[in-house]
């Protein structure tokens, strides 16, 4: 096993209850795999060594409830991932509760986890502090609507692909664009690239559907101020493109963009970033692009990164119209293999 994961396991279940953190199989236990297989020992080198390992997690507040909690083999380096509900509760849980369970520590994940520590004893206490603040804002009072079957509860939430700028509230912002929810009150629902780690230093891309500068501007405040990975990259690397139509009458109705980007000291990153936004012809997106120097300087090949990560997000978030990845992808090559000739 993961020796960081092995130490968490031990300590995770010495501070908390006893059953907080376990593995889901026999064989994922480290001190039967120490038993069986030591150091230099002849399975040592088994593909197990680098597959993910799955845990149980019961927050103390939860009991009742258990998620599936995967760590890829490059753990801490690479955060891990909540993979499925395992239980849901009983006949004391309330209603929603595993949804909100789960909801609570896909977000907490994403704020504690840092490249290269380990984050489990964090995301417990996150978790466990959101639960203890809501139970004292509602007076202690407990519903006791019976638990939905975890199929119902999933299809009586909200689309899990439902942006953030599709909360809209009539008030106009300052820029004259309509405004949204206040950051402070509702949270950015960003879409996160896979990690790229490239001599010690990790790129990780966001984005988020915005509908205003001023939108822009206040999700990538709310990020950096609320999420403590971001808070400490070395750079967070940003650009959005927005386009509303202006006027009271739809024929009258006319066209407004605005397009902007910063390097946050990665020079000339931020326009790399918007001139990908506007080859993959995206609006209405703001993304955030977060390098944690690793102390090897990668000279051009950090631009690579930095489009790598930034396309990523662009296209598993669904704001890249189908088809015009894959154009863009080939004219590259085609231009590519002129250069060659």
């Amino acid at each position: 096993m993961n020796p960081t994961l092995g130490d968490e396991l031990t300590s995770i279940n010495a501070i908390f209850d006893p059953d907080t953190l376990a593995p889901v199989s026999p064989s994922s236990d480290p001190s039967r795999n120490a038993d069986r297989f030591p150091e230099g020992g002849a399975e040592s080198t088994d593909k197990s060594a680098t597959a993910p390992i799955s845990c149980v997690l019961r927050l103390p507040s939860r009991p009742s409830i258990s998620l599936r909690l995967t760590f890829p083999a490059s753990y801490p380096e690479t955060c891990p991932y909540v993979s499925g509900i395992l239980t849901g509760g009983d006949a004391s849980t309330r209603k929603g509760d595993s949804i909100r369970l789960l909801e609570v520590v896909k977000n907490s994940l994403e704020k504690v986890w840092m490249p290269g520590e380990p984050c489990v004893y964090d995301l417990v206490e996150e978790c466990e502090a959101i639960f203890t603040t809501e139970e004292e804002s509602h007076g202690g009072h407990k519903d006791t609507t019976p638990e939905l079957d975890i199929d119902q509860q999933i299809k009586g939430s909200y689309d899990a692909g439902t942006s953030f700028s599709q909360i809209a509230d009539t008030h106009p912002a300052a820029d004259g664009a309509p405004a949204r929810l206040h950051p402070e009150n509702v949270s950015p629902q960003w879409t996160l690239s896979e990690p790229l780690t490239v001599k010690d230093s990790t790129f990780l891309a966001r984005a988020a559907a915005v509908a205003s500068p001023a939108e822009a501007r206040a999700f990538i405040a709310h990020l950096v101020g609320t999420d403590k990975r971001a808070a400490r990259a070395t750079h967070n690397i940003t650009a959005w493109r927005i386009r509303v139509q202006t006027g009271p009458e739809a024929e009258a109705k006319t066209e407004v963009t605005y397009q902007d980007s910063d390097d946050d000291g990665e020079s000339a990153a931020g326009g790399r970033v918007l001139k990908l936004m506007q080859m993959l012809d995206v609006w209405n997106v703001v993304v955030v692009v977060s390098r944690w120097f690793g102390g090897t300087l990668l000279g051009p090949e950090r631009f690579r990164c930095i489009g790598v990560v930034a396309r990523d997000v662009l296209v598993t978030g669904g704001f890249v119209e189908k088809g015009k990845d894959a154009q863009e992808q080939g004219k590259g090559d085609k231009a590519k293999r002129k250069g060659k000739k």
